[in-house]
């Protein structure tokens, strides 16, 4: 599944700034991370609330950080990750 922290859902707000690492926990199941841009792929159990804790790292601010719960439904799944909280799926 994939977890995406784009900036138009309040991650690393003001002109010129953008992600530029994630990190993330999904309960008890996974967690990592990735730098370079705003998606990390994350291992979950599907058809089963799980929370994930959301971190990242802005060009020109501090640190963020989110989280939520999420239901997976399929394998490859993507999840976008609001900043401060919630989540949104196309599926």
């Amino acid at each position: 599944m994939y977890l995406v922290t784009p900036r138009w859902w309040g991650w690393c707000p003001g002109n010129g700034n953008y992600v530029t690492g994630v990190n993330y926990a999904v309960s008890n199941v996974s967690s990592g991370g990735d730098s370079g841009d705003d998606i990390v792929y994350a291992k979950v159990n599907l058809n089963q609330a799980q929370d994930v804790v959301m971190g990242v790292q802005c060009a020109k601010n501090t640190p963020q950080g989110s989280s939520a719960s999420i239901t997976p439904t399929r394998s490859g799944q993507t999840f976008y990750m609001g900043f401060p909280t919630g989540s949104w799926t196309a599926g």
